[in-house]
């Protein structure tokens, strides 16, 4: 899904999912190239989502981004609202134009996961956004792991949220170094 420039023409969310059944169904959303959505793929009310192998690229400007954030709402790749154990792994999301500095962690964010408990979130890629990963309210059980963060201000971002323990603490003699969650950072 390609959208216009910004302001004249441009999707909401490339692929929107809400409330699909009350029923115990796994909603799937795969392998989706998603070009220049204020959202890329946004979940909400769906608890058993899986969101996989989705490659989401955002080409705005600082100027774009800032308009579109004051005037509507924030840009995120993929946004997971109220809908527990919700899967997402090896996505790619990447901005391509601007500066990661000039928008602040509002404006953009990578991956978000909302009050959604016993979710995973593994194997994705977030590049060139303010925040790779963005978390509020409780998550509990949430497992957050292999990610890779590429030129993000902030890697993780935690605004009153509970995802629950990433790796494990040195505990001799069973695990004496611990166990690394295998986020990786680049800057």
């Amino acid at each position: 899904l390609t959208a216009p420039s910004p302001n004249t023409s441009r999707l909401a969310a490339g692929i929107y999912v809400s409330n699909v059944t009350a029923a115990s169904v796994t909603t799937t959303v795969n392998s989706n190239l998603i070009n220049n959505s204020l959202y890329g793929i946004w979940a909400i009310n769906v608890p058993n989502t899986d969101i996989k192998s989705n490659t989401i690229s955002m080409n705005y400007t600082d100027a774009e981004i800032i308009s579109l954030a004051t005037g509507y709402v924030p840009i995120r790749g993929i946004a997971v609202e109220n809908s527990s154990g919700t899967e997402i792994v090896s996505n790619i999301i990447t901005r391509y134009l601007g500066l990661v500095n000039a928008i602040t962690n509002d404006q953009l964010q990578g991956i978000r996961l909302e009050i959604s408990p016993s979710s995973t979130v593994t194997k994705n890629t977030m590049s060139y956004t303010p925040v790779g990963f963005y978390a509020v309210g409780s998550s509990a059980g949430s497992i957050v792991q292999c990610n890779t963060m590429n030129y993000n201000r902030n890697g993780f971002y935690m605004q009153a949220a509970d995802i629950s323990t990433q790796g494990w603490a040195p505990f001799a003699p069973f695990i004496p170094n611990g166990l690394s969650a295998h986020n990786i950072w680049n800057s």
